[in-house]
């Protein structure tokens, strides 16, 4: 890791700038996990898809259903 000459002067300006360094990683991780979050239903389509096709059979007929279908809610 790279040190400044700022983080140099005392051992207090090396301790701020780690902390400083984390808190960022952390706060970048808490957007990212919160950006997969909200689409979990469009990723979890989507590995449906890619695993199981773009159609269906239905006795002797093959149902198509277009890709940018989601369900978000499912009753029993």
């Amino acid at each position: 890791m790279r040190v400044t000459a700022w983080e140099r002067v005392t051992l207090w300006r090396r301790v701020l700038a780690a902390f400083v360094r984390v808190t960022i990683l952390f706060l970048i991780v808490i957007v990212l996990a919160n950006l997969a979050y909200a689409e979990r239903y469009r990723l979890g389509a989507k590995i449906w898809h890619w695993r199981h096709g773009y159609s269906t059979r239905m006795g002797s007929y093959e149902v198509p259903y277009q890709r940018n279908w989601l369900i978000l809610e499912q009753v029993p």
